[in-house]
């Protein structure tokens, strides 16, 4: 409720389609900004594993509290509730993707690795 000018007005909380949408458009951004990274050689990944584990990560990033952060090899994605994180993160990990949570002093990070198992247990 918002008191404007001595009237109250009813704001309506976000729905359900509202956050479906802001989490297709985050989803979409994702995939052409890592696209477009893979191709200038600024995340040196497989493009198939790439696409193949963000389609899997498509909840967990409708769920972030920020937009997402691409690193070499991973995308991170930022949460104030350590507890939603580490669910997501055992969701992802069962699902087959390699996901890791960090504490930070305002909140948790999700990193996501786009490294094979193998690969990653080699460095």
């Amino acid at each position: 409720m918002l008191l404007f000018f001595g009237l109250e007005i009813q704001i309506p909380a976000m729905s359900k389609q509202d956050v479906r949408f802001e989490g297709k458009v985050r989803y979409e951004w994702a995939i052409k900004e890592g696209l477009a990274r893979i191709a200038d050689g600024r995340m040196h990944v497989d493009k198939g594993l790439f696409l193949s584990t963000m389609e899997k990560s498509r909840d967990a990033l409708n769920y972030a509290d920020n937009i997402p952060e691409f690193g070499m090899e991973a995308i991170y994605l930022y949460f104030s509730n350590r507890e939603r994180a580490a669910h997501i993160m055992d969701e992802l990990r069962s699902a087959g993707v390699q996901a890791d949570v960090q504490d930070d002093k305002v909140g948790s990070t999700l990193k996501i690795s786009f490294v094979p198992m193998q690969d990653r247990n080699n460095k």
